[in-house]
């Protein structure tokens, strides 16, 4: 990491850059997206909403997802993504395969 230039050194602690590119999976647009970010905030909001739609497919409480309505996540790209909030194709979605641990947030190197 720290020949990317990830992380430096001052003092005894090591900082970890702020903005890196992150790959996170996002629910939009009744599917589940791939999508490199590069900021901190979206990043957590795309676990954010990945948990509660977790929550609200295991308890059917629609308070788990409410607060993401007309929400988005912006990829690296510019282009934004309106987060899922349609019970039904969360449902729908939940049917299918869902991706392992690891998949879900992995830091990513421009190089």
């Amino acid at each position: 990491m720290r020949q990317r230039r990830l992380v430096r050194r001052l003092g005894r602690r090591w900082l970890l850059k702020k903005n890196l590119l992150r790959r996170v999976l996002v629910i939009t647009g009744g599917r589940i997206r791939k999508l490199i970010v590069d900021t901190q905030k979206d990043a957590r909001l795309a676990g954010k909403h990945y948990n509660a739609v977790g929550k609200f497919v295991s308890t059917n409480d629609i308070t788990q997802i409410d607060p993401f309505k007309g929400r988005f996540v912006q990829a690296a790209n510019g282009r934004r993504y309106v987060l899922e909030t349609d019970p039904n194709v969360l449902h729908s979605i939940a049917a299918m395969d869902t991706p392992q641990f690891h998949e879900i947030y992995e830091i990513t190197s421009p190089t």
